[in-house]
């Protein structure tokens, strides 16, 4: 997510470049420029789908699942963390957990909550990441903050293979390409916020749209969201820490999936929800090879996943 920021501030910058070099040379042939505009729009646009391919008895499935990062940053740097150093892995996944404490210290609410984190901090070691790689079947393991896509693989050869099943492909709009998903969320979502009074409108769920770039960095990589997650359990410390920010606040109000399972605390209400005008969902999904040829429908609250358009790539 860092490097797709750095790389729109180099995109507006050129930009102010282009708009002052243009008013200062009206003259000159301005096909250089309108072609540099032309390839930093389409950098800017589309979606991203993460690929990954699983084999089981000789049957190959690959899941596409999309998300609002454009073209510019479809790729492993922008989406994906891996090393084959344990130290590297531990060094990360302690600073991930600092990361949170700044703001789980701030309130005696969460004087709890520190002190579990603090443990599965120290818990969490070189030889302990070493053991859990070498006991999954693919040599690697998630470590930090395991929505961030880190991973550490145990050898080289394990990482090889990991990435072997892994492909980014820039794609036009994931609603258009996952638009059976896309409608089984809002389907699957009326349901529960139906059922269990999460408090949605209707209205609301039916204007959902992919989170942005910034939102994914706040609920992916984002130590504030990261210090809610870990205060699941003790709804007065999650209270506190959604009352201090009211724009983290207005972004987990408008995530489904982010319902009493997740966020315990009272300081998100079924009123809150029922203010909204839109919802937010962080991925979209489709399937496509041998594995799975055919669409799935919507079952309860278990949104339909669709076949992948024909271009998806095979590897």
């Amino acid at each position: 997510m860092k490097n797709s920021l750095i790389k729109l501030g180099i995109c507006v910058a050129l930009i102010s470049v282009l708009v002052v070099n243009c008013k200062k040379k009206e003259e000159d042939d301005n096909t250089p420029a309108a072609l540099l505009l032309l390839y930093i729009n389409d950098q800017m646009s589309g979606n991203c789908a993460t690929i990954t391919k699983a084999t089981t008895s000789g049957v190959v499935t690959y899941t596409a699942t999309a998300n609002a990062v454009p073209k510019g940053g479809c790729n492993e740097g922008t989406l994906a963390t891996y090393t084959t150093s344990s130290a590297t892995a531990k060094a990360t996944s302690d600073a991930d957990f600092d990361a949170k404490t700044p703001f789980l210290s701030k309130h005696s609410e969460c004087s709890s909550v520190v002190t579990t984190q603090a443990a599965s901090k120290a818990n969490i070691t070189t030889t302990s990441l070493e053991t859990s790689a070498n006991n999954d079947a693919s040599g690697c393991t998630s470590y930090g903050n395991s929505n961030a896509g880190q991973k550490f693989c145990k050898d080289a050869a394990s990482l090889a293979a990991l990435k072997a099943t892994i492909q980014y492909l820039s794609i036009g709009d994931a609603k258009t390409d996952m638009s059976t998903n896309y409608t089984g969320q809002i389907l699957a979502n009326t349901a529960t916020s139906t059922g269990a009074s999460y408090g949605y409108t209707v209205a609301a769920l039916t204007n959902l749209r992919l989170a942005t770039t910034a939102e994914l960095s706040v609920i992916s990589k984002g130590a504030e969201f990261s210090a809610v997650f870990a205060s699941i359990g003790t709804a007065a410390c999650q209270n506190k820490l959604i009352a201090d920010s009211a724009s983290l606040k207005t972004l987990l109000t408008k995530t489904v999936g982010l319902t009493s399972g997740t966020i315990t605390g009272t300081s998100v209400s079924s009123s809150d929800r029922a203010a909204v005008s839109e919802t937010i969902i962080t991925a979209l999904t489709c399937k496509y090879g041998a594995g799975f040829t055919t669409a799935t429908a919507t079952s309860g609250t278990t949104a339909a996943i669709g076949v992948c358009p024909s271009s998806y790539p095979t590897f």
